[in-house]
């Protein structure tokens, strides 16, 4: 009962985010990257050229210059978007009833596919997902932990990390979706190992395939099926014989990832005459050069410094392989992988936003490690539990009010110095 009362609150902040938005503002920057495709095929029907984005940038300012996040082509004189298109799948539905709607009530002076009523649709597709996703980590983690545990863990995943912003206010991102995904693939991974039905496989390979074409990097994600369970060497042997049995399926499972992860490769195919392009110009993955405690520590969103319930999922690990050994292996592994990849990117900030927002849809998984934690600090002594739960009230309240000082242009969204980072510290105004 106490996690479904976490839900209806998220459901409402949800609702009471949307009077907060301007809807005008929302497909900009690389919100408008990862939608273009939807406009592009569906509308303009020019998936090649773009020859429309021109105008919709001069007339809604979506970047600071023209063409931003697209390429052309050398060779086919196409135009391509840097932005994987995993984010357009999801909000396809959403696109599609704002197209109907357009239909019925026309909105005056809009570039059509870029009105309100087209961003108020990038909006909700974001609420949605997110919601969903928190939907399934519930009905996961309640396997796992009691009701209590399960409410506490959702409550702090939601408002005491920078997933409050991208969850719910900054929609058409691609890590509100992806936290979501990350969320149905833990669920449909539990779901086959304790079931084995061949229909959990077939929506577990069709999610890692999305995850895929949403962000590549989040290929790691994998760890998590994979590993899912293994504990000793005799699980292994017990899982290499339930994978013996599972043959069949597994490799129709096979078949439907690639043909999800073909979708991207048709659109590259289209644009170049290449099945794989790299599509970040000018930016790279350098995995010999990863910029991790800059990552972790830095002012400039480092990881435990804008989001220190990050500390927790951490130190949550520990009570996992305590009193969760099965769980132990991928969660650590996936962890240590994760923050490997994500910091081994060359421009490790990227780009403007609030906080390690690369690593907001990992707490779909880490939210296993802060249940263990929550679960065991109910049994500690009443000083430690006081001192806990004060912790948990501070790192809330530092979330929600340096989420208030991003949104408003106090917080700096890149570039954040240390003297920049106590000068504006609890301030609610420049």
């Amino acid at each position: 009962m106490k996690s479904k009362i976490i839900l209806c609150l998220a459901v409402v902040t949800a609702l009471l985010s949307l009077s907060f938005r301007d809807f005008s503002k929302v497909i900009i920057w690389d919100t408008a990257g990862y939608y273009v495709y939807l406009p592009a095929g569906i509308i303009y029907h020019d998936l090649g050229k773009l020859e429309f984005y021109e105008q919709v940038n001069r007339e809604y300012k979506t970047a600071d210059r023209d063409w931003y996040g697209i390429y052309q082509d050398s060779l086919t004189g196409r135009r391509w978007t840097k932005y994987p298109v995993g984010v357009a799948i999801m909000e396809l539905p959403f696109f599609l009833i704002a197209h109907g709607l357009s239909q019925v009530f026309p909105e005056e002076n809009a570039i059509y596919g870029y009105g309100k009523i087209f961003q108020y649709g990038v909006a909700c597709a974001c609420l949605f997902w997110f919601l969903a996703g928190l939907y399934c980590l519930k009905r996961f983690l309640l396997r796992y932990f009691d009701d209590a545990v399960v409410a506490l863990t959702l409550f702090l995943v939601i408002y005491a990390t920078n997933l409050f912003n991208y969850g719910l206010l900054e929609g058409g991102l691609s890590h509100g979706i992806s936290f979501a995904l990350f969320s149905f693939l833990l669920l449909l991974t539990d779901n086959w190992y304790r079931s084995g039905r061949r229909t959990a496989l077939l929506g577990l390979a069709m999610i890692l395939g999305l995850i895929i074409i949403t962000r590549p990097t989040n290929v790691v994600a994998a760890l998590i099926p994979l590993l899912w369970g293994i504990r000793n060497r005799q699980s292994v042997v017990k899982r290499w014989s339930f994978l013996r049995s599972q043959l069949s399926s597994i490799s129709w499972a096979l078949v439907l990832c690639i043909a999800v992860v073909f979708i991207q490769l048709s659109y590259w195919h289209y644009i170049t005459g290449n099945w794989v392009l790299y599509s970040y110009k000018g930016e790279k993955l350098d995995l010999t050069n990863p910029h991790i405690f800059e990552g972790l520590f830095h002012y400039d969103k480092g990881w435990f410094i804008y989001t220190p319930l990050a500390l927790c999922f951490v130190v949550g690990l520990m009570f996992v392989y305590r009193y969760h050994r099965a769980q132990f292996l991928s969660l650590i592994l996936f962890l240590l992988a994760n923050i490997y990849v994500v910091y081994s990117w060359d421009f490790w900030r990227y780009g403007g936003g609030f906080g390690a927002r690369p690593l907001t849809e990992s707490y779909a998984f880490l939210a296993f490690s802060l249940a263990a934690l929550v679960d065991r600090s109910f049994n500690w002594k009443r000083g430690w539990k006081i001192a806990l739960i004060c912790f948990f009230v501070l790192i809330t309240m530092l979330n929600l009010f340096q989420t208030y000082q991003f949104r408003y242009g106090i917080l700096p969204p890149i570039w954040i110095r240390e003297q920049i980072y106590w000068d504006v510290f609890g301030k609610y105004k420049i």
